[in-house]
């Protein structure tokens, strides 16, 4: 009886993650699309492996651009060779890849996200360090921001 009932928890758990995959996938595909068709607003990259924070990040400032989701360095590289991109915000799995992300990008914006204080000198590359919990006026103002220094002087 405990085995067939630790391999239903498993089956679901799997069956759980399954659907998580295919929901990011179509996202991916989805935001890829979006981002295509309305080139002349910012390009905004989420570098974060927690698909609860991605969703309240693109629910904070998803009216003010497009939202790409990267779930770690390694997809934000692929993203970067594919798009010009406005502002990366990454958290912990993103910070590996900002000497690459600055070297390809280097007018991106990369903020960092994460739930360390901010080092006394930020790494090279980092324009700003947001520690989690963060304040939505402050994410959606980093956008807002730069809209209005690179988009409303067009």
């Amino acid at each position: 009886m405990n085995d067939l009932t630790s391999t239903g928890a498993i089956r679901i758990v799997f069956e759980e993650q399954e659907l998580l995959d295919a929901a990011v996938s179509q996202y991916k595909l989805a935001a890829e699309a979006f981002c295509s068709a309305l080139p002349d607003t910012p390009h905004i990259l989420l570098v974060e492996d927690d698909p609860t924070i991605v969703a309240v990040m693109e629910r904070t400032i998803g009216t003010l651009g497009n939202v790409l989701w990267a779930k770690d360095g390694k997809e934000a590289v692929e993203f970067l060779r594919r798009y010009a991109i406005d502002i990366i915000f990454a958290d912990s799995v993103g910070l590996p890849a900002v000497p690459l992300l600055q070297e390809m990008a280097p007018d991106t914006r990369i903020v960092v996200v994460s739930g360390k204080p901010a080092p006394e000198v930020l790494p090279e590359g980092v324009y700003r360090w947001i520690r989690k919990p963060f304040d939505y006026k402050e994410i959606r103002q980093i956008v807002q921001d730069h809209i209005d220094l690179e988009y409303e002087k067009e």
